[in-house]
């Protein structure tokens, strides 16, 4: 039914302290007790009766629940909700009018029109799985970086992370029930009229929380999902706008005997329009305010309070009016109802405002609308691109495609979140999570926790939750694997070093008690094995932590080598060997492998090397090789996980293998060899950092490729027939200027060190990195020992 076409109606709230006989026609009471002037009221607008707001619950069932909210919600305050009476408007009566009288009474404490709502979406083997990515890790890096959102596919690799045995409710204008993706939902349907209208909208919805696994479409973000319902708040068999009671028919439902609300989730699909209204969504300053989130009114502020106090996860959309909703003081009140803190004690909804799709996720902005925002939202999904079911607005013709968006989608992915959370915090830890429990751990915006807008003080649309986040750190429920890339490293995001692994440990004879040798106390010990020997078998350890909170087990470890280069390429790693751990335990505790024995055919003559180690189980898994092959997700990846290292260190004599293309004695000069390769799959442009721990009087020259660098710095000691040529570097390090490196390009090039003789009573350390954007993705660091 189009919104011109519903009778209007206007909410009346009694003060707390009015105590009318919960029943239609309650005008006689109105009456009867001196409450008002309803007499004179009724001879103005002939025909007006005055009914319950509340029809699907009884007004027992009411107390009830109020009662057994208020037990579990200490900062629960209950109004009175048997004053919440309406008015239908009989035809030819104002409704404005209508309410502007009634609020004139004394004992009335806010009348307003009903305002008519809106979806919150702009106009207008899973097949369709790869277009969703938003169910992939946050992206760090605009495109051509792979894009993500929540990682819910990480959440899938954790018990009950499917959303098993979860339930939730959509509250919607409109559903279309059977779209071949939900069907086999068997959705029930609580309140209200399908509305023809919205049904598209619905299915879409549906389709991104709760599409089935199966061979068609896309995949909801909570396949394993137990229970979903859909109630119609905005028509009833009336023709009225009713959401109150579409709320109250999910609390009803939710709450029947055998049932524990805490931790069901209800999804509000819902904002506030401002057609015929100007009373719940007037500013003082007289302006009317569209495209809000459903809290705004009092009656549905006060049912969605009921929710949550009685443990109901309520997901709400924040709605596409561009406001900033700090700056709302409804006139009607006089209240800031959605300031944080403000008018209103908190709802306790998860309030979600859009962004776009990709990194850095700026506050969303589409066809003269754009997320509304403020304080009072806690979290953020994207706006944009959304996969999901789709008709084809000029032909109706129905199939898929990642054009779904607005704040309709952003609070459908964190729904889906929220579902999944609850499923894991069941299967691990017995219980499901509170509502304020679990908006704590979407909304937090701890530094390296949930993904942060592209300017959060200004875009005050909160954090994007990241589910591996949630659950292998807040939550604690999923082990955290990891291997170190340098003493000192934790386990967390960083952006240093990565190829100073001191855990990973090559011997040339099988060691009897690794457990032992590279156990207790020798964790910052860098040279416990270094060196391979060629010509015989060699034995590699690998050093495994876990910080989760959760033992893991049956990690693997595996173990590539490479030639040493400063960006290593998924392309030049050669299989070592992988080791199966069976037990890591939680609490970082550093745990030792088994032995990989490298059989002496497999070993490279003598030279320097670069070991990359990967460490996983099924419940933090690493990607394949052939994932690394492409840049741009290695490059990700390296910066958001810590499972994957590398050993890129050498000892040297104190004597040079050959006479350095240098005017300096031989003797004190050394030349290290490497290559500097570019991106596999694409050109990129790439920086060289040269550094380490030398004295003053150390003098470093780097030699590349004409081609590389030339044109960029000052060269010296050309060689046209090499087409080499090298620039001073000196002693305290230096980084030259970027320069594009072809792709599968792998530029050779030397590092010259000349150490005084006097000094060499020393180990000095000297390294090469490459850089990506500022962000380091590979090094080769070579140890000038002393003379012993």
């Amino acid at each position: 039914m189009p919104n011109g076409d519903i009778r209007r109606r206007v909410v009346v709230k009694f003060r707390d302290a009015v105590n009318l006989p919960y029943e239609d026609g309650a005008e006689r009471h109105v009456v009867r007790l001196g409450v008002g002037p309803w007499t004179e009221l009724a001879q103005r607008y002939q025909g007006v009766r005055l009914n319950r707001l509340f029809t699907v619950i009884s007004p027992e069932r009411i107390g009830k629940l109020v009662s057994r909210a208020s037990e579990r919600d200490r900062h629960y305050r209950a109004p009175n909700l048997l004053s919440f009476f309406v008015i239908d408007s009989p035809d030819g009566v104002d409704p404005e009018a209508l309410a502007s009288a009634l609020r004139e009474w004394p004992q009335v404490q806010e009348a307003y029109i009903d305002p008519l709502d809106a979806s919150p979406a702009p106009p207008g083997t899973n097949p369709f799985y790869a277009l969703q990515t938003y169910l992939k890790p946050p992206a760090t890096a605009a495109p051509p970086a792979p894009q993500g959102a929540i990682d819910a596919e990480f959440a899938w690799l954790q018990p009950g992370g499917t959303g098993a045995n979860q339930k939730i409710v959509d509250l919607e204008r409109g559903a279309k029930l059977d779209q071949e993706d939900i069907v086999a939902r068997n959705i029930q349907k609580l309140h209200g009229i399908n509305n023809p209208v919205d049904r598209v909208h619905g299915a879409q919805v549906l389709c991104v929380v709760a599409a089935v696994d199966n061979a068609i479409g896309v995949i909801g973000i909570a396949p394993g999902v137990a229970e979903v319902a859909y109630a119609c708040q905005v028509i009833d068999n009336l023709g009225h706008v009713d959401r109150p009671n579409a709320v109250a028919a999910v609390i009803d439902h939710f709450t029947q005997p055998g049932e524990d609300p805490v931790g069901r989730v209800l999804l509000l699909e819902v904002e506030l329009g401002s057609q015929n209204d100007l009373v719940s969504l007037t500013h003082v300053d007289t302006s009317v305010w569209s495209g809000m989130p459903m809290e705004t009114t009092l009656a549905d502020y006060e049912l969605i309070r009921l929710a949550t106090a009685l443990g109901i996860v309520v997901v709400e959309a924040a709605g596409n009016g561009d406001h900033n909703l700090d700056d709302f003081q409804q006139a009607s009140s006089g209240q800031f109802v959605l300031a944080r803190p403000g008018g209103r004690p908190d709802s306790g909804a998860i309030m979600v405002g859009g962004s776009t799709s990709n990194f850095p996720y700026k506050r969303a902005a589409f066809a003269g609308q754009a997320s509304c925002y403020g304080h009072r939202v806690d979290c953020f999904a994207w706006a944009f691109n959304v996969a999901t079911y789709y008709v084809d607005p000029f032909t109706g013709q129905e199939g898929y495609g990642a054009a779904f968006g607005a704040t309709s989608a952003a609070s459908a992915i964190v729904a889906g979140a929220a579902l999944l959370v609850e499923g894991v915090a069941e299967a691990t830890l017995g219980h499901r999570l509170a509502p304020a429990q679990l908006r704590a751990l979407l909304a937090d915006q701890t530094l390296n926790a949930n993904t942060p807008s592209n300017d959060p003080p200004v875009d005050l649309i909160g954090v994007m939750p990241n589910l591996k986040h949630i659950l292998q750190d807040a939550l604690g429920v999923a082990p955290d694997v990891y291997i170190r890339d340098y003493l000192g490293d934790v386990g967390d995001v960083h952006a240093g070093a990565i190829s100073l692994s001191p855990d990973v440990i090559i011997r040339p004879v099988a060691d009897p008690a690794p457990a032992v040798t590279f156990g207790p106390g020798t964790a910052n010990d860098l040279m416990l094995g270094p060196t391979v020997t060629s010509g015989q078998d060699n034995f590699v350890y690998v050093r495994v932590w876990n910080r989760g909170a959760v033992a893991a087990a049956n990690v693997t470890a595996t173990v590539f080598y490479a030639e040493p280069a400063t960006l290593v390429t998924a392309d030049d790693w050669k299989f070592v060997g992988s080791v199966a751990i069976a037990h890591v335990p939680a609490g970082n505790v550093m745990t030792v492998s088994d032995a990989i024995r490298w059989p002496s055919a497999a070993v490279p003559g003598p030279g320097h090397y670069c070991f990359i180690a990967l460490v996983g189980n099924t419940q933090d898994p690493v990607p394949t090789r052939a994932n690394f092959l492409n840049f741009d997700y290695y490059c990700a990846y390296i910066r958001q996980n810590n499972n994957v290292t590398w050993r890129n260190f050498n000892v040297v004599t104190a004597a040079a293998s050959r006479a350095p293309m240098l005017s300096v004695d031989p003797e004190d000069a050394f030349e290290f060899e490497f290559a500097a390769p570019g991106a596999y799959n694409a050109e990129r442009y790439f920086q060289l950092r040269v550094d380490g721990t030398l004295p003053p009087d150390a003098q470093v020259w780097l030699e590349f490729p004409l081609t590389l660098f030339s044109g960029h710095v000052p060269l010296m000691n050309i060689d046209t027939a090499r087409q080499t040529g090298q620039v001073v570097i000196g002693h305290a390090g230096a980084t030259l200027p970027a320069a594009l490196f072809p792709a599968k390009s792998r530029a050779r090039c030397r590092l010259l060190v000349r150490i005084p003789r006097r000094l060499r009573d020393e180990d000095w350390d000297v390294y090469v990195s490459q850089l990506y954007e500022g962000f380091e993705v590979g090094r080769i660091t070579w140890r000038i020992a002393r003379i012993r």
